[in-house]
């Protein structure tokens, strides 16, 4: 298996470098002030050629997962890039950039080093892994999000549908972090979880007295 990347957003490299080397000055400034205790926020601010591959992130809203087929009931709309910065062969950030559903422009939302750079990097060797099992298939880098299920998977998209995969990054609604799953193994266990929120939400409210 080959895992390809899609191509990426025109200007979208410049604003994360922009928007990190900011970040990372306002850190070293305060490296400079507070000593030690600091020092270990003064990172050096990140190139375009520091970053890997980005990949979009795609997102679910609970009502796709309530039709009676168990399965979305329409494409995932796409939200955003994530772009991981590099240092020393390891991720050590990762940038998020948000898009407008209708095609409009990006903006940056979110840097973060910490648990989520962990995740991403343990799903992404798990993908590498199951690539060298399998070379004959080829697929696109992507991510999925369903946040009303506190979803965040990485999401190996197939040229056919019934064979995308998906590694979750976290367990939740039954699902185990950074194991493999077929579509269909993930949306028998996020159909269920769905119609259980929705079923919370549909509860008949009583006001205090």
């Amino acid at each position: 298996m080959s895992i390809q990347f899609a191509e990426p957003p025109a200007g979208g490299g410049d604003i994360v470098s922009q928007r990190v080397a900011s970040i990372h000055g306002r850190r070293q400034r305060y490296a400079a002030v507070g000593g030690a205790k600091t020092a270990a926020l003064a990172l050096a601010p990140h190139r375009a050629s520091d970053m890997a591959p980005p990949y979009p992130i795609f997102s679910y809203d609970l009502s796709d997962f309530l039709g009676e087929s168990g399965r979305p009931s329409k494409p995932p709309k796409p939200v955003g890039w994530r772009y991981l910065l590099v240092e020393n062969d390891h991720f050590t950030e990762a940038a998020d950039l948000a898009q407008d559903p209708a095609g409009g422009g990006l903006r940056f939302v979110a840097l973060d080093r910490g648990p989520t750079v962990t995740k991403v990097t343990e799903a992404m060797n798990t993908a590498e892994k199951y690539a060298k099992q399998n070379p004959q298939e080829t697929f696109e880098l992507r991510g999925l999000q369903v946040p009303a299920l506190y979803l965040n998977a990485l999401w190996l998209k197939a040229k056919d549908d019934r064979h995308d995969l998906f590694i979750p990054l976290m367990s939740v609604a039954g699902l185990v972090e950074n194991r493999v799953y077929s579509s269909q193994d993930l949306w028998k266990s996020l159909a269920p979880a769905a119609q259980k929120v929705k079923d919370f939400d549909s509860r008949p409210r009583t006001s205090a007295k």
